[in-house]
């Protein structure tokens, strides 16, 4: 999942910025501020949309089911079996 989360959100930055210069070029270009609106709203929507995904993709592992009681006992006794935790 952080792998996904990472690669979801670097792709989205590298895009925006794809877009803000385009948007920044026929700004100049045209000297018309319009196509700087039409950017901003393209690159918020872009963001917008990576977040819905990835709450999307995530939120399983913030509402789903917990761990079987086998595999929640083996973490606790690997935890209580390191000292800094005992600590």
């Amino acid at each position: 999942p952080t792998t996904v989360a990472v690669l979801a959100e670097d792709l989205a930055a590298v895009l925006g910025v794809g877009v803000a210069l385009l948007a920044l070029i026929w700004t100049n270009y045209t000297s018309n501020p319009v196509f700087d609106a039409i950017g901003s709203i393209v690159v918020g929507s872009l963001l917008a949309g990576v977040a819905v995904y990835l709450i999307l993709n995530n939120r399983s592992y913030l509402l789903g089911r917990s761990m079987n009681r086998q595999s929640l006992n083996r973490v606790l006794d690997t935890l209580w079996k390191d000292p800094v935790v005992k600590g």
